[in-house]
């Protein structure tokens, strides 16, 4: 990857979390576009959704998204679209159609490999927990995404943007985040994905809801359970500090 990009674990809202005491009232929204799985991509021979490190140390994330490619990403919001094709992935650089001359294949389900240009890296290892938690007599669908390890950990509650599609399924950073040493919670708000109920605009609701979520997490997580905190994009963006001022 580019030599001017920043490296993942110099983020600086990494750092501003994984230090101090005390619950974090709401991160910084952060807002992340999505990538697709393609069918030829789903073949058993190959499972590439997942984040890597690459061998300069550089993480990235490769994600499903609505059309039928795949999208990487990177923490400096750097990114590129792989199209599947006869002759493998079809690279084309970030949300244009213009060709990237570095070539990437991704390495059999068990091998976690890909390569990118001259680059190569392996698929990190991460801790998953499916769960479902209530909120308002109304089920929601969550996952639990820890860092390797047993040590405590920062855990991020995602929020979600007023898009009515699922979090589980699109939100990268359930997978950047702990791929750095940050835990992650994802959730399908009401009315989206797996979760029940009617999707809503309240944010008093909402914020509710992420409450519930928080708890969730803090359950599941158990002893690993460090800060806390809230974020999310657009919507999520009012809806964090509202859920942060109604939590421990």
């Amino acid at each position: 990857m580019s030599e001017t990009m920043i490296q993942a674990p110099r983020f600086p809202t990494l750092k501003s979390l994984a230090s101090g005491p005390g619950t974090l009232a709401g991160l910084a929204a952060c807002l992340l576009l999505f990538a697709a799985l393609p069918a030829a991509a789903a073949a058993p021979a190959t499972c590439p959704v997942g984040s890597y490190r690459l061998a300069d140390g550089e993480v990235i994330d490769v994600g499903p998204s609505r059309d039928d490619s795949l999208r990487w990403r990177s923490f400096d919001g750097e990114t590129g679209r792989l199209t599947p094709s006869p002759g493998g992935w079809l690279h084309t650089k970030g949300w244009t159609d213009r060709p990237d001359p570095r070539p990437v294949s991704f390495g059999p389900c068990p091998s976690g490999a890909v390569t990118i240009g001259e680059q190569s890296g392996r698929r990190i290892p991460l801790l998953t927990q499916e769960t479902s938690f209530v909120s308002h007599e109304t089920r929601l669908v969550g996952r639990l995404i820890l860092p390797p390890g047993k040590g405590r950990v920062p855990i991020v509650v995602l929020l979600q943007g007023s898009e009515t599609d699922s979090a589980r399924q699109f939100d990268a950073l359930q997978r950047l985040l702990p791929a750095v040493g940050v835990g992650a919670f994802v959730y399908d708000k009401r009315g989206t994905g797996d979760s029940e109920g009617k999707y809503t605009q309240d944010f008093q609701l909402l914020a509710d809801d992420a409450v519930a979520a928080l708890a969730e997490a803090r359950r599941l997580a158990g002893p690993r359970a460090g800060r806390t905190g809230f974020q999310g994009p657009s919507q999520g963006g009012w809806v964090a500090p509202i859920a942060a001022g109604r939590s421990d």
